[in-house]
C-alpha cells in the first residue's frame, strides 16, 4: 500500500520587516509609481516584498496596467541587489493564487537565474519556482518546458545550504504529483546520482535533510525508481539514518525526519517486496521501537504502516521463493 499525503508546506513566503504591519492597497499604488524612478526603485521593491505578503495587495498590483511588466524589467537590468529584491517579490506573488500569471513574463528569467553567480539570487529564484510548482499543473508543465528541472538538479551541488534547500523545495513540489513527463525528466537528469552524493552532507541542517528525504519519497513511483535508489545505495543511507534517529530524543525535527524515513521505506517495500530479503534491510526492530516508545500519533501510524507492508512483503517473498523451489 502506497502513501503520498503532503506533510510539508507547498508554498512559502518571504517576510520583510514587520510581519504584523498593515498592508494597504494604496501603498501598492505608491510603490508602483516609485518603481518607475531610478532613485526610488530599491525602496519601492523593498516595500513590495512586504506588501506581497498580502494576497489583496498582489491582486491590486496585478490590476495596475504595466506593473508586472515593470517588475519583469528589473530582471533585465544590471543591478543584482534590485534583481534579488524583484525575485523576493516574485516569490511572494507565486505563493498566492496568482502564480500562473507569472509564467509568461517571468518564468524564463527565474530559470536562467538558477545559474546566476549571485548566490542569493539563485536561492530566491529557486524558491519562486518552488512556489509556482506547488500551484498548478499549468505552472509545472511550463517550468518543465522552460528547462527548470536540469538546472534545479545541477544546483544541488552548491556549497550553500540555503540554495540546496530552495532547490530541494522546488523539486519536491514538482515531483509531489508524480506527473509522468516530469518524473521522466527528473530521472533522466540523474537525480539519484545527485542525491547519493548530497544526502551525507545534509545532516548539518535538519530542515534541509527533511526536505531532501521528502523529495526521495516522492521520487518513488514504480519498481524501477526503487531499484535506482537501491543501486545508488540511497536506501542503505536511509536505513542508517533510521537507526541513528531512533536513538535520538523525539523532538519535533526528529519526528519529521522519522516520518519521512518511514514514508520512503514503506513505499519502497510496496513497490519492491524483495527488498526484505536483503541482509542490509534491517528496519523491523527500529519500527517496533517507534511504535512502542514514541507518543506522536502520526509517526506511530507511519511506523505501523511500514511494519504491515514489511509483513505483507515477507509473505509475498516467501510465496515467490516457494514457487521457484517447486
Amino acid at each position: 500500500r502506497g502513501r503520498r499525503a503532503a506533510i510539508l508546506a507547498t508554498r512559502r513566503r518571504v517576510f520583510q520587516g514587520d510581519e504584523s504591519g498593515e498592508k494597504s492597497s494604496s501603498d501598492v499604488d505608491v510603490a508602483v509609481a516609485d518603481l518607475r524612478k531610478a532613485f526610488t526603485r530599491e525602496e519601492a521593491l523593498i516595500s513590495l516584498v512586504r506588501l506581497f505578503e498580502s494576497e489583496d495587495c498582489v491582486e491590486k498590483f496585478l490590476k495596475i496596467g504595466g506593473a508586472l511588466h515593470r517588475l519583469a524589467g528589473i530582471f533585465t537590468g544590471h543591478t543584482p541587489q534590485h534583481q534579488i529584491l524583484a525575485a523576493k517579490c516574485v516569490t511572494n506573488i507565486a505563493s498566492t493564487s496568482y502564480a500562473e500569471k507569472l509564467i509568461k513574463p517571468l518564468g524564463s528569467y527565474l530559470v536562467a537565474f538558477l545559474s546566476s553567480p549571485y548566490v542569493v539570487l539563485k536561492d530566491y529564484s529557486a524558491w519562486a519556482i518552488g512556489n509556482m510548482a506547488g500551484d498548478s499543473t499549468k505552472c509545472r508543465e511550463a517550468l518543465l518546458h522552460l528547462g527548470a528541472i536540469p538546472s534545479l538538479i545541477q544546483a544541488l551541488t552548491s556549497n550553500n545550504m540555503a540554495v540546496v534547500y530552495s532547490n530541494l523545495f522546488a523539486l519536491r513540489n514538482l515531483t509531489y504529483f508524480q506527473e509522468e513527463e516530469i518524473m521522466k525528466c527528473v530521472w533522466s537528469c540523474d537525480i539519484a546520482d545527485a542525491l547519493k552524493d548530497l544526502l551525507p552532507t545534509l545532516n548539518r541542517d535538519v530542515e534541509v535533510l527533511c526536505e531532501g528525504l521528502w523529495l526521495i519519497g516522492y521520487l518513488i513511483h514504480n519498481k524501477e525508481s526503487v531499484q535506482a535508489l537501491q543501486q545508488r545505495q540511497i536506501l542503505n543511507q536511509v536505513i542508517m539514518l533510521l537507526h541513528a534517529k531512533c536513538k535520538e530524543e523525539a523532538d519535533c525535527s526528529t519526528v519529521e525526519i522519522l516520518t519521512a524515513l518511514c514514508r520512503i521505506l514503506g513505499n519502497s517495500i510496496g513497490y519492491l517486496p524483495e527488498l526484505v530479503s536483503m541482509p542490509t534491510f534491517t528496519i523491523e526492530d527500529c519500527l517496533h521501537q517507534l511504535v512502542q516508545q514514541v507518543t506522536v500519533q502520526h509517526l506511530n501510524k507511519e511506523a505501523d504502516w511500514v511494519l504491515n507492508n514489511l509483513q505483507c512483503a515477507k509473505e509475498i517473498f516467501k510465496t515467490i521463493k516457494s514457487d521457484l523451489e517447486t
